[in-house]
């Protein structure tokens, strides 16, 4: 129970990091599918997770 709570709050902080890259690589106008993807592959599995 508890590993499951650390692992959610873990995938939840780089989901975060990910955020905040896209915010900066969109004033920049870099390429930001990338990151994207990995917040989305790791919101399923946050998902999976939980249920």
């Amino acid at each position: 129970m508890t590993s499951n709570i650390l692992i959610s709050i873990a995938i939840l902080l780089v989901i975060l990091g990910k955020l905040i890259s896209v915010f900066e690589k969109k004033k920049e106008n870099g390429r930001y599918a990338v990151d994207i993807g990995a917040i989305i592959g790791l919101a399923i599995v946050l998902i999976i997770g939980i249920v």
